[in-house]
Formats: C-alpha cells, sequence, structure tokens
C-alpha cells in the first residue's frame, strides 16, 4: 500500500465512525423527543384532573 492507500483508508474510517456518530445522535435525539411527549401528555392530564385551590 502506498500514501494514497493510507489516506484514503483514513478519510473512509473517518466518514463511517461520523455517520455512526450522527445516526446515533438522531436515534437518541428521537427517543428524547418521544419521551418529553409521553411526560408533557402525562403532565396535561394531571393538571387537568387536579382541581385548582
Amino acid at each position: 500500500m502506498n500514501h494514497l492507500h493510507y489516506v484514503i483508508a483514513a478519510y473512509g474510517a473517518a466518514v463511517g465512525v461520523m455517520t455512526i456518530a450522527a445516526l446515533r445522535i438522531c436515534l437518541s435525539a428521537q427517543t428524547l423527543r418521544r419521551q418529553i411527549s409521553v411526560l408533557a401528555e402525562a403532565r396535561r392530564l394531571h393538571d387537568r384532573n387536579t382541581p385548582s385551590v
């Protein structure tokens, strides 16, 4: 392997790592948004059923 092959392999590895990191971030953000929406709905239901003082 010459220098060009090493450079191409390094760029390929970097792109792979960045792609995996971006996918993990997107998936965790999606999970977080889902959890927040569930908590918001539960809070709305709780506030609606709690008599105000």
